[in-house]
């Protein structure tokens, strides 16, 4: 059984002063497992941003029972936090 995929961004809307994130989870086909978005009216950086995504992504994971979540970013500043930090 090959694990879940999951696709995660945020975006900051300054004219609105919040913050959407949101992530889509898929099988080893693409089929999508489940999927949603989030809004919070906090205002950070946009590394701040990311990691309020990556954070809600593994929070659905962990509500939904998924185990070894590949998770995949662009935003190699979270990536290197998580590898190095942790």
């Amino acid at each position: 059984m090959f694990p879940p995929g999951c696709g995660f961004a945020s975006r900051f809307y300054p004219e609105l002063r919040i913050t959407t994130s949101g992530a889509i989870f898929c099988d080893h086909e693409g089929m999508v497992l489940v999927g949603f978005s989030s809004t919070t009216a906090e205002t950070f950086d946009a590394p701040s941003f990311e990691a309020f995504a990556l954070s809600c992504a593994i929070q659905k994971a962990l509500d939904k029972g998924f185990s070894g979540v590949v998770l995949e970013s662009d935003y190699a500043f979270i990536i290197n936090k998580l590898i190095f930090e942790l």
